[in-house]
């Protein structure tokens, strides 16, 4: 038995069809030229108004203006920085809240043909943090810190109870850096909220350490503090804290230095005197 060997016939060259592939890559290369240059030298498209959402604390003027200068110039020398769909956002964004640590986020809608709107979304505030007090015993630098743990501008150092604030070790805080984790602020809350709906405890302050990051101290209004660690039940917490004030510590709550709740339902606490 012989093998057979099968060739195909190739398929005969027709020259009309090349012609035609080059003559529809001529005319594309035309049509996308064409509109590189009406995006690059017409003024169709251009950014020629910047509505502006901003919160109180920022000067329209002065925000438009450095908006207006990131849209002057090209890319390349070719396709100008204010055509809408080529406008630099990221930078424009990415620039304002470099200045202002207080903006938390920057949002652009593009309305065509020439609007461009920005909307500045302001820090929502959660508390005032100190740190350590200087070597000269300087006060402590004290900043105010959003709902995410982010420092965003300088704050008083300022006793009282109207701010719960939040003291600590830490030192050479920046800003717009994450000086507290969203988990020990969650715990925070929780912790607080307990206290006050279950024991009738009222937060004041708070206190954490770098050094042990997993326990939260709380001050209550009446002058004692309460030691807890992040990952407790706030509910059940308030519960055990509230049994012991009303059994074993009852009238001498004025005398109270701190309540210890880190081993569960084995407590320990202290008098000042």
């Amino acid at each position: 038995m012989s093998d057979r060997i099968l060739y195909t016939p190739r398929k005969p060259f027709v020259a009309g069809s090349a012609r035609k592939r080059r003559w529809f890559f001529v005319i594309g290369v035309a049509v996308a030229g064409t509109l590189f240059a009406g995006v690059a030298f017409l003024p169709f498209g251009r950014v020629t108004h910047v509505e502006l959402n901003l919160p109180a604390f920022l000067n329209e003027s002065a925000i438009r203006a450095q908006i207006l200068a990131a849209l002057e110039g090209r890319y390349g020398h070719l396709i100008p920085r204010s055509f809408l769909l080529a406008a630099p956002v990221r930078e424009i964004g990415t620039a304002l809240k470099a200045a202002f640590p207080r903006v938390e986020d920057v949002s652009f809608e593009r309305k065509f043909p020439d609007t461009l709107v920005v909307t500045v979304i302001e820090r929502t505030f959660f508390s005032v943090l100190c740190g350590e007090k200087g070597e000269d015993e300087s006060p402590p630098q004290c900043v105010s810190v959003d709902q995410k743990g982010v420092a965003y501008e300088t704050a008083p150092h300022v006793e009282g109870a109207l701010i719960a604030r939040i003291e600590s070790d830490f030192s050479g805080i920046r800003m717009g850096s994450r000086v507290i984790d969203e988990k020990t602020i969650a715990a925070m809350r929780s912790l607080s909220d307990g206290l006050e709906e279950i024991a009738g405890i009222k937060t004041v302050g708070y206190r954490i350490s770098s050094r042990v990051p997993s326990e939260i101290r709380l001050r209550a209004a009446a002058g004692f503090t309460v030691i807890f660690k992040r990952d407790d039940d706030a509910k059940i917490a308030a519960a055990i804290l509230k049994n012991v004030l009303d059994g074993e510590i009852r009238e001498k709550q004025n005398r109270l230095d701190y309540v210890d709740l880190r081993f569960g339902r084995k407590v320990f606490y202290k008098y000042r005197f």
